[in-house]
Parts: C-alpha cells; sequence; structure tokens
C-alpha cells in the first residue's frame, strides 16, 4: 500500500461509513495517514485529516485507557492483543504530532482541521 492514490480511494470509501473503521485497521493506517498528512495535494490532506479525526473519536479514549490499565491476572488473550495495537497506535499518533503541531498555524480550513487535531491528541498528554 505505497500508492497514495489508493490509499485516498479506499480511505474515502472508509469515512463515509464509519461503522467499518476497527482498531484492528488502525495500526495499518496510521503510517500512511502521515504521509497523507504531508502531501503537497488538498484532498489528500483532507483525507488524511477526516481519518485521523475518526480514529480519534472513535478509538482515542480506548487507546489511552489501554494504556493505563494494569494486567489483569490470568490470561487473557484478547486483552493482550488489545493492549499491544493500543500500544502500536499510541506510538504512531504519537509521532504525528510534529505534523499536527506544525501546521496547525495555517490559515484556513486546514489550519482549523490541524488545530481540531491537536485538541482531540490531548487525551494522550
Amino acid at each position: 500500500m505505497n500508492d497514495l492514490a489508493i490509499i485516498v480511494d479506499i480511505l474515502n470509501i472508509i469515512n463515509l461509513k464509519p461503522a467499518l473503521w476497527k482498531l484492528d485497521l488502525c495500526p495499518s493506517i496510521i503510517p500512511p495517514i502521515d504521509k497523507l498528512l504531508q502531501s503537497k495535494y488538498e484532498s489528500y490532506v483532507q483525507t488524511g485529516c477526516t481519518s485521523l479525526k475518526l480514529i480519534l473519536q472513535r478509538f482515542g479514549l480506548l487507546i489511552a485507557d489501554n494504556l493505563v490499565t494494569l494486567p489483569s491476572i490470568g490470561v487473557d488473550i484478547t486483552r493482550e492483543e488489545r493492549h499491544q495495537k493500543c500500544k502500536l497506535c499510541y506510538k504512531q499518533l504519537k509521532n504525528l504530532l510534529p505534523i499536527l503541531q506544525s501546521k496547525a498555524g495555517m490559515p484556513g480550513r486546514q489550519g482549523s482541521a490541524f488545530r481540531e487535531l491537536q485538541l482531540l491528541m490531548a487525551a494522550f498528554e
């Protein structure tokens, strides 16, 4: 999935149906979103912002909660897998912070979108 045009097309479909977003999808999608946010094409940046916003709205609290939850006694494979996914997503999302901070000062709709994303990322601080 190195072709950004294909990624944008897929994300535009998923963004239209937010119920399609699953935590399993996030670790694979966040790295390409990084590239989209830095694209020279405004439509790519907008798709990246929309996708990141949906991820943060749907999974931000889940990711943050799983980072501070203490391990349970016994074996809970599902919980351990979710914890690992959340840790990976958290690491990937933190890597996006410099991009969001640098673009938040932009004027217009894009700057507003980046400022909103910064506010949503505040759950991780």
